[in-house]
């Protein structure tokens, strides 16, 4: 019964601010908050399941449902949206073989997955909101940063102490290089690594525009810039190489598009890819092409961890 109350709070709270100022507003200053700073693994043990951000997106939604302003503009987006959760709700009810967990699935990705896309195009489509949005992002994930320097330093999660106590359930490390990967309120140093890259591309969208631009009072640095150094302090002490790959990846294609020459850009990168790719993929290949045993007798976890993902790819694909 705590358990469900606790869980019920920002629900509760997302709804007097639905009354109060309305539900784009409780969008920005309680749904995002919550999605972002407290862990969502916690869940309500009712019919459901819902965790803190999914009870709070419930008011809002309800509250945009019924506002006569509220007009719908079809998309692509929409497609790729409703035909993955279309997609996973079959493929739940094919594997598992009964109904239920079908039905399951569909309620628990209706709050996690359909409200909150719905809610965000709403609200992001008007200009101002979408701005204090991308802030009440990037500012949240700057905390996180800062606090996880302590679970980075001393090896405690403080977004999950007082929650494993109410609902009983335990939280294990990661390490990688004999250094702790941080997973703050996500879960996981993987999970928190995408949320850090993708976030400081959010940040550095902010720069761009000069919307941001106020100092932070005492220590002559922009807003903006002193959760850009955060964010990107919080990326590296995840330690996950995947995603500081893929924002890599990402941080060239956007400064191929942000060059004044762009044809000149693409043909660079174009051939710098034709010179440097093919001995960078030898080059891969053969460093996660051994034995994950020997990777790991010779002390390299990050080599153990690229050929153990390497041999699951066959035993994947006729899953796939």
């Amino acid at each position: 019964m705590i358990q469900t109350l606790i869980i019920a709070i920002p629900g509760v709270i997302a709804l007097i601010e639905c009354l109060r100022r309305g539900p784009e507003k409780a969008f920005l200053n309680v749904y995002l908050p919550v999605l972002l700073l407290l862990p969502q693994q916690y869940i309500w043990p009712i019919s459901g399941q819902y965790s803190f951000a999914e009870a709070a997106i419930l008011p809002i939604s309800a509250f945009l449902l019924f506002q006569s302003k509220l007009r719908w503009r079809w998309d692509s987006i929409d497609f790729l949206v409703f035909a993955y959760l279309a997609v996973t709700v079959v493929a739940e009810g094919v594997n598992e073989c009964y109904k239920l967990g079908a039905q399951n699935l569909a309620l628990q990705e209706l709050p996690s997955l359909l409200l909150p896309y719905l809610a965000a195009k709403h609200v992001l489509r008007q200009p101002q909101f979408a701005v204090d949005a991308a802030k009440r992002v990037v500012a949240s994930l700057a905390i996180v940063a800062i606090v996880s320097v302590y679970e980075f330093r001393m090896g405690v999660d403080l977004f999950t102490p007082l929650f494993d106590t109410l609902f009983g359930l335990g939280h294990g490390s990661l390490f990688r290089a004999g250094f702790m990967r941080i997973q703050g309120p996500y879960g996981h140093a993987l999970t928190l690594g995408t949320m850090m890259v993708m976030g400081f591309r959010v940040a550095r969208w902010l720069d761009w525009s000069g919307v941001w631009s106020e100092s932070l009072g005492f220590l002559q640095i922009s807003k903006i810039r002193f959760c850009e150094f955060w964010i990107a302090a919080g990326s590296l002490m995840a330690l996950s190489v995947g995603p500081l790959l893929g924002a890599a990846c990402g941080a060239v294609i956007v400064s191929v598009f942000r060059a004044k020459n762009r044809k000149r850009a693409t043909v660079s990168l174009i051939l710098l890819i034709s010179l440097a790719g093919p001995p960078a993929y030898r080059a891969f290949n053969d460093y996660i092409s051994v034995d994950p045993a020997m990777a790991r007798a010779s002390g390299d976890g990050l080599q153990e961890d690229s050929a153990y993902r390497r041999m699951l790819i066959p035993l994947y694909m006729p899953i796939v």
